[in-house]
């Protein structure tokens, strides 16, 4: 899994900076972070970095970061037919990740509800008042069938 995840990059993602306002100009700059909701990502410099004696560090490493995309499941196939629980899945129209998660397949063997928001696989962050309703929404209606 590793080997085709962004695990991968977290290895040489940067994480020290002189000062928020640098971390932000960083942030900004990067092609995962340019359609972010710019509240979203104000919260992430405030709240996703933390002050150090030297300056600001991203409060989880790359490599924590790296561990959890590792851990993402892969044997989804294993459950075809299993499933005795509503589910859904939301993701972005633009996604990478859901492509290399083998969609194509969930969307044939898997009873799940699929929903798509415009954007990457980080489109919570880029939309996330229409995430927020999409969730609300994808709820209401797997509860009440």
């Amino acid at each position: 899994m590793e080997k085709y995840s962004s695990a991968q990059m977290t290895r040489f993602r940067r994480a020290f900076w002189q000062t928020r306002e640098e971390a932000f100009e960083h942030f900004k700059k990067k092609e995962k972070f340019a359609d972010f909701d710019a509240d979203v990502l104000r919260d992430y410099i405030e709240h996703g970095i933390v002050q150090t004696e030297k300056g600001f560090k991203l409060f989880f490493s790359p490599k924590v970061e790296a561990d959890i995309y590792k851990t993402l499941p892969d044997n989804l196939p294993k459950y075809r037919g299993k499933l005795k629980v509503p589910a859904a899945y939301i993701g972005g129209t633009d996604s990478r990740e859901a492509r290399l998660a083998r969609l194509s397949f969930m969307k044939k063997h898997l009873t799940f509800s699929f929903q798509f928001i415009k954007g990457s696989h980080l489109f919570p962050l880029e939309k996330p008042q229409q995430t927020a309703e999409t969730i609300k929404k994808t709820v209401r209606v797997l509860i009440t069938d």
